[in-house]
């Protein structure tokens, strides 16, 4: 079996990550998940399950079957299938606005420094109006988040719009 270097990245940033028969989970927002995109989740049993609850102490567990197969759920995933065209945007004003972003504006891979220096400030500014509570990674945790990106490489890469 291939080692998840996804699920070595969520616990070298300090999530809580076990592994129970042979699949990693991550402890999100107060329940277990695994540790895996949506698409790469291997099969789980109800019996996997339930050694994930008594393993974890967590009262919830969230797992996916047939991922990207029509079914009733109440998990929701918003996919996009093929290639981006500007054209698949309805609206008229939107289509615009992308054009004048595409001359104005040009987007690069950030270095680890310039991750951990711009990335707070950014999402700083970007919750700045909101009304209700927003919750900002410090820049400690953005470190950390970094340092443990550039350990495992080639799962995690940051992007800058400039």
């Amino acid at each position: 079996m291939e080692p998840n270097n996804y699920a070595k990245l969520l616990a070298a940033q300090g999530n809580y990550v076990i592994n129970i028969d042979g699949v990693d989970w991550y402890h999100y927002s107060g329940f277990m998940m695994p540790a895996y995109l949506p698409h790469c989740v291997p099969a789980i049993s109800e019996e996997i399950a339930r050694k994930v609850l008594a393993e974890s102490g967590n009262p919830f567990v969230r797992w996916d079957t047939q991922f990207g197969q029509i079914q009733n759920s109440e998990w929701w995933y918003i996919l996009k299938k093929g290639l981006w065209s500007i054209d698949d945007v309805k609206d008229k004003k939107k289509r615009w606005m992308i054009r004048q972003g595409k001359k104005g504006f040009t987007v690069r891979p950030l270095t680890p420094e310039e991750a951990v220096k711009l990335c707070p400030q950014v999402a700083l500014a970007a919750t700045a109006r909101y009304r209700g509570k927003a919750e900002i990674e410090t820049r400690e945790i953005m470190e950390k988040r970094v340092e443990a990106s550039q350990k495992i490489p080639g799962v995690l890469e940051y992007l800058g719009c400039f």
